[in-house]
């Protein structure tokens, strides 16, 4: 239910239900809120070049297995922009970000979008 000041629906049909509900992941860049992360949420989501991101997971997933939960259930994403160390699969940003425990590296662009750099990413992510 929701009591908005327009609009107060009660007991509206959500249809279809997940099978599971989708995890909770918090951004930060930071100890404390990889902390609150790990106590509260199902992962954690930081820059994926951050000097202290195996600081951060181990945070995280220390907390998490504080809080009751299995630390090897607990995500984390990190996210870089589409440049080639991270791009390549077989690059060793790529290792080094698994080797960190890193679940999924998401790569992101801002505007102006070059579509060539996109194109170029594309065909990296392709071999």
């Amino acid at each position: 239910t929701f009591d908005g000041e327009q609009f107060q629906p009660r007991a509206a049909p959500g249809s279809p239900h997940p099978e599971t509900p989708p995890p909770i992941v918090v951004g930060g860049w930071g100890p404390r809120m990889a902390g609150i992360a790990g106590r509260h949420a199902d992962g954690f989501n930081t820059q994926a070049g951050h000097p202290q991101l195996q600081s951060f997971a181990e945070i995280a997933r220390r907390e998490h297995a504080a809080s009751g939960r299995n630390p090897d259930d607990f995500l984390l994403t990190v996210f870089a922009g589409l440049s080639e160390p991270y791009v390549r699969a077989d690059g060793s940003a790529r290792a080094a970000l698994e080797q960190k425990g890193v679940d999924r590296l998401i790569l992101l662009t801002t505007p102006p979008y070059y579509l060539e750099e996109i194109r170029e990413a594309g065909r990296m992510l392709a071999t």
